[in-house]
């Protein structure tokens, strides 16, 4: 009720209220999932991103019991930060996201995305030493995913923080490599 009349104020409350140590674990965190679900009705992105960036804070100290809410609220809050045009802070948002977590499982193509998303932001904003740790990272996990699509956004990356690292013998062959591996695909 609170998100359909956007009240920012009592979602933090609430918030607040369900985060204390008096609300049990098995009832906060379904609330805070759900919470984390509806907070994109509200109409106004400033008031997502003001309460997103609140509910985070709030999560930190207990965030591998809110790991799902956690993951839900910094992609949206990078997302809204991309639209705007601030690469850098969308970044470190989606790079909050513990990926690598045990309690909740992610396939090495939930992975691979998100790492390779995270690289592309930064190449946006020509930080190529950020990038190149997310590649990296894609690396890993980018030969279990039969994506081609994100294979392809992959290889770009790479590509262009190779490039940017003026390493230019290997970026070429990687954009020859992705000129190929374009017409391969689509025929």
């Amino acid at each position: 009720e609170n998100v359909k009349k956007n009240d920012i104020e009592a979602l933090k409350c609430l918030a607040n209220k369900v985060l204390s140590d008096e609300v049990p674990l098995a009832i906060s965190r379904p609330v805070m999932d759900c919470i984390s679900c509806s907070i994109p009705q509200l109409s106004r992105p400033l008031d997502i991103k003001n309460f997103g960036k609140f509910a985070i804070d709030m999560l930190n100290s207990r965030v591998v019991s809110f790991e799902e809410a956690d993951s839900k609220l910094r992609r949206l809050v990078s997302k809204l930060y991309e639209e705007s045009g601030d690469f850098i802070m969308a970044a470190k948002f989606l790079s909050g996201i513990n990926m690598e977590s045990g309690s909740v499982p992610h396939t090495s193509a939930e992975k691979a995305f998100v790492y390779v998303h995270i690289a592309e932001l930064y190449l946006e904003e020509e930080d190529s030493v950020s990038a190149e740790q997310y590649i990296n990272r894609a690396g890993q996990v980018i030969h279990e995913v039969d994506d081609w699509q994100l294979e392809y956004k992959y290889r770009i990356s790479l590509s262009r923080v190779l490039d940017s690292q003026r390493r230019f013998l290997e970026a070429a062959s990687r954009y020859h490599e992705l000129s190929k591996l374009h017409v391969t695909k689509v025929d």
